[in-house]
């Protein structure tokens, strides 16, 4: 196989390797914005739900739809709630230390659903999957919740769908829905931020290094420390926490730094760049000139050469080597200048 077929095999497999690396973090990234999505919807609807119970018992003729019966136990109903608020407030900054913690069980409206979570988190393999001897029956759902106890008994199949979900679910290898807000923010901007390095490298050459996925992540974390530290367009609702962020823009955010990360460095570069002499200091040496001048042409005999190498010219190898050599002399005599 001669150099050109190899370098364009190189080629084909760095751009297959940048394709799938996409698909994969692009599917990561979708799970984390509809983890944040959801868990936000569903909050303020816990959040509303007390605030209208709370409202009712100050004044219940203001509202024609406060629960008026008292077997409705509007007092039990609102400490449920401020439970919920509770329990959704450590979820969001601390995580959920096991399954039955997350908010599809704290928060749902069946009564008794967290106590029978934890029942069937806490019971033994042999009771939730009994073993029986041939010729006898097999112990229906319903038989196994009622030897648990459980207040909702037809729901014995979603909680073992909640405690054991599928390995390739957002529950499952990564288990979202247990995840604190703070550490879901962070990874889908370093995400977005790789995603965007990935893409930036198929539009230039068709590969991307590890530099470029390294330069990605540190744009990335800059980025989300400038974000934390801000509230402008990154803070959705009312609140004036800023633990309540936009997903959809974070994304956009990390993946337009991880896409254009050199442009990013650049203006970075020019902040902290060193000032420019005050009027009246002599101006550089002409060697220094020279010097400058010399590594420009150096750099573009380099890029002609590393083009050559790309269009698989037969003198790219020699030319690709003198360009190399020119540059670092220049680069040298520039130092010494």
């Amino acid at each position: 196989m001669t150099d050109v077929g190899k370098q364009r095999r190189v080629q084909w497999w760095a751009t297959g390797l940048n394709l799938g690396a996409i698909v994969v973090l692009l599917y990561i990234a979708i799970g984390i914005t509809c983890e944040i999505t959801t868990r936000n919807q569903d909050y303020a609807r816990v959040v509303a739900t007390q605030k209208w119970l709370l409202s009712c018992v100050g004044n219940p003729a203001a509202d024609k739809t406060c629960p008026m019966d008292p077997a409705e136990d509007i007092k039990g109903r609102i400490e449920n709630a401020s439970r919920q608020v509770s329990l959704y407030n450590s979820l969001n900054s601390m995580g959920a230390l096991d399954r039955c913690s997350i908010a599809a069980v704290f928060a749902a409206p069946l009564g008794g659903f967290s106590e029978d979570c934890v029942k069937v988190m806490s019971a033994a393999p042999s009771t939730l999957n009994p073993r029986v001897k041939d010729g006898q029956p097999v112990p229906s759902a319903r038989e196994i919740a009622d030897t648990l106890g459980l207040q909702n008994k037809d729901e014995l199949v979603i909680y073992e769908e909640i405690l054991t979900p599928g390995p390739l679910t957002y529950s499952g290898w990564l288990a979202l829905d247990q995840r604190a807000k703070e550490p879901l923010y962070f990874s889908l901007v370093l995400v977005a931020s790789v995603i965007g390095s990935l893409i930036a490298g198929l539009r230039i050459d068709g590969i991307t290094t590890l530099r470029d996925i390294a330069l990605g992540l540190g744009a990335g974390f800059a980025v989300y420390i400038l974000m934390r530290s801000g509230t402008f367009v990154f803070v959705t609702g009312d609140s004036p926490q800023i633990d309540i962020m936009n997903p959809f823009t974070a994304g956009a955010v990390g993946f337009l730094v991880g896409l254009f990360k050199d442009r990013a460095f650049g203006l970075l570069d020019g902040v902290v760049r060193q000032p420019a002499p005050p009027p009246g200091t002599p101006a550089e040496g002409a060697a220094k000139v020279a010097a400058t001048a010399t590594l420009a042409a150096a750099r573009v005999a380099l890029e002609d050469a590393s083009a050559k190498a790309k269009a698989g010219a037969a003198d790219a190898p020699q030319a690709l080597a003198d360009a190399l050599a020119a540059f670092k002399h220049a680069e040298e005599q520039l130092g010494k200048s």
